[in-house]
Parts: C-alpha cells; structure tokens; sequence
C-alpha cells in the first residue's frame, strides 16, 4: 500500500507507473498540496477515469483508500486451502520469521483484502 520513494513528483510518478503498469510518460500529477515532510497528491494517466489520491508521510506515498484496486490484486481473494503461494515475498518473510529455509514454507490459506 505505502512504498518508500525519496520525495518528490518524479518519485510518485515512478510508484504509479509501476502499481498501476503503465508506462511514466502517462502519468500526470493535476494536483499537489504539502511540502517535502507531508502532502496530498493526484495522479491520473490513460484508462482512469478519476484521478487517483496518494497521501504521503515523509518518504512514503501511500494510496488513499479510495484508489482503484491494483490490476494484478483481486481484493477479497481467499487463497484455497493446501494450495502453495508463488509470492515470493510472503514465503521469504514467513521463513525468515519462523527461522526456516523458505523452500519449506507452504502457504495454506491467505486473505487479501482491500488496504491490507
């Protein structure tokens, strides 16, 4: 939801581009208000029909609730039981948490939901 870019417009752009897949060049910020500690932004590109909010603290911009899902999240997704995750970042976090190699770590059930 929230990711780490150093401040600045160039940044956001780089983020959206990469959420929502889109090539930079789309990306458009129409509005900004804050400085480098804090500030509201929109951003929209082609295929948007309303301008999409990201809220930042610090370094990091977070997409406001109110932002269109992500193309390749489904939000409310149930993941199967017995089923194993391709996500690379859960097994790594699991493992590395549970103090196990992550080739051992099987993902049995998960809940995706919006903002989480």
């Amino acid at each position: 939801m929230g990711s780490c870019f150093p401040c600045g417009t160039a940044s956001l752009i780089t983020l959206v581009a990469l959420d929502y897949e889109v090539d930079e060049s789309q990306v458009t910020v129409v509005s900004k208000t804050g400085h480098c500690g804090q500030g509201i932004y929109q951003v929209t590109f082609p295929g948007i029909t309303t301008p999409i909010r990201h809220d930042r603290m610090g370094s990091v911009y977070i997409r406001h609730a109110s932002a269109p899902p992500l193309s390749h999240k489904v939000p409310n997704q149930v993941t199967p039981t017995g089923k194993p995750s391709n996500h690379a970042v859960i097994t790594y976090a699991a493992a590395a948490d549970n103090h196990a190699p992550a080739q051992s770590i099987t993902m049995i059930k998960m809940y995706e939901e919006r903002g989480s």
